[in-house]
């Protein structure tokens, strides 16, 4: 029953966002509904096609795992959330712990793996929403989150026991605290970055490749503004 109730939290979350300042657990949805904005009620309706798609397509699936790596990844899980440590010195971490962690909490299940996945890929629809809106306009954010809930390989990787869900979500939130920090200028934006930076290479190593070209991009910025003192450096 985990994975369903993971299932109901994910679509309430969805709903508290949109209807931010408003009561909406005593509201009927057609009520809420007709209170929104129209950027708010696109969002949420974006979201919940993305969510649900996600949710029916790992509903599908056989309980079983389907590539090799999946198995690495679910042994090296497995044996975290057992207590019997860390079995192999070629995989990077933060999945397999990702994974240990939910079969300490859920017991161990596919399903739930997936559903989490499923509401994990759907917050990284609504990261590309909040990067187009930032960069460009609501707008661009409402039809590239549009694609992106859409796009068929995003799907596929959320039923996969595989780095790919997690990954895409943890750069989606690099590139937006990066864009806030240039932005916003502000110290917590610059810790989030570096935090988010950390944990993108505890998944996949090659992501420090990128970390010098968005220094190179923070330098160019700040030269053109108040330099790195502007952060409390």
């Amino acid at each position: 029953m985990a994975g369903y109730e993971l299932l109901v939290t994910g679509y309430e979350l969805l709903f508290f966002y949109c209807s931010q300042g408003m009561h909406f657990e005593f509201l009927p949805i057609v009520e809420l509904l007709a209170q929104m904005d129209k950027s708010k009620k696109y969002l949420l309706i974006i979201l919940l096609l993305a969510l649900t798609l996600r949710i029916g397509y790992v509903l599908t699936l056989e309980n079983k795992l389907y590539f090799p790596d999946s198995f690495r990844y679910y042994n090296i899980g497995v044996g975290l959330a057992e207590g019997r440590g860390y079995s192999s010195a070629f995989t990077a971490p933060l999945y397999p712990l990702f994974l240990s962690g939910i079969y300490r909490l859920f017991g161990d299940s596919y399903l739930t793996v997936r559903i989490i996945q499923a509401l994990v890929g759907t917050a990284s629809v609504f990261l590309i929403y909040l990067l187009g809106r930032n960069i460009f306009s609501g707008k661009v954010g409402l039809i590239a989150s549009f694609i992106t809930a859409f796009y068929p390989f995003f799907i596929f990787f959320t039923g996969l026991l595989l780095t790919e869900t997690l990954f895409i979500f943890l750069l989606l939130s690099l590139i937006y605290l990066l864009h806030r920090m240039m932005a916003i200028r502000k110290i917590n934006y610059a810790i989030g970055s570096g935090l988010i930076a950390g944990l993108c290479i505890l998944i996949k190593p090659l992501i420090a490749y990128f970390l010098p070209f968005a220094l190179l991009i923070f330098l160019i910025v700040s030269r053109n503004k108040r330099g790195i003192i502007g952060y409390g450096f």
